[in-house]
């Protein structure tokens, strides 16, 4: 057990203790009082080991209450400083939501321009398999005409489109996969809490593309099962 060991901060040489010149100005020698539990001083990597002192400049004082803290500050502030108000002064309260939001707000910020750029990317992706589905119906005018007129229905007609429209959305979907093992390592800095590789996220996204895709199929499909087969003869 670390406690009551008595440790010594700012000296070069063991056999230097208590002797002039044998650490940075003075020799500070601390006792251990009490060990906590392990905590996490930033949002990336492990607790690493630490140790925490009280000094004459200041010190931190946590506080956890059941209620809203934002409620407790004036509070807190006049119970503090009625201690000794010639030598106590309260400089700043802050909740553990306004520091953590303080010190994730530059991961956040490139998170959410991340974020950004995938929502227009996937509008771009849905809007241009949009296009050429489209373009792909106007092209197959004549044969959609020549299926009507044989006898399709309006549900196989569909299914050639919507067909046509997951078998593009599912190649992009494989690429993209493709892409992201490849780009993991470099996005890993702005994940906390998952791992880059999660399955669950992954599936997930993978499942949004996809309806958004069929989703953009939709038009196209609609207008195929519109095709008559008179206009459609006549087209080219």
């Amino acid at each position: 057990s670390a406690l009551g060991k008595v440790f010594h901060h700012g000296i070069h040489d063991h056999d230097a203790l208590g002797k002039p010149g044998g650490g940075f100005g003075s020799d500070w020698s601390n006792t251990v009082i009490g060990v906590v539990a392990d905590v996490r001083n930033t949002l990336r990597g492990e607790p690493m080991p630490a140790w925490y002192w009280q000094n004459s400049y200041g010190t931190d004082l946590f506080v956890r209450t059941s209620v809203d803290p934002a409620g407790l500050t004036a509070v807190l502030r006049r119970e503090i400083e009625a201690v000794d108000p010639n030598e106590i002064e309260v400089l700043q309260i802050r909740t553990t939501e306004q520091i953590v939001a303080e010190r994730s707000a530059d991961s956040r910020f490139r998170a959410q321009l991340v974020v950004f750029f995938a929502v227009l990317a996937t509008g771009i992706t849905c809007l241009g398999l949009f296009g050429v589905l489209t373009y792909a119906v106007t092209q197959r005018m004549r044969e959609l005409g020549i299926r009507r007129a044989l006898g399709a229905g309006n549900s196989q007609i569909a299914g050639l489109v919507l067909s046509q429209g997951a078998r593009m959305a599912g190649l992009g979907v494989a690429l993209g996969l493709v892409v992201v093992f490849w780009v993991t390592r470099y996005l890993s800095s702005l994940l906390f809490g998952i791992v880059p590789l999660d399955p669950m996220t992954l599936g997930g996204v993978a499942a949004v593309i996809l309806a958004l895709a069929l989703l953009a199929t939709y038009l196209p499909a609609r207008r195929a099962m519109r095709v008559d087969p008179l206009e459609a003869l006549r087209h080219e």
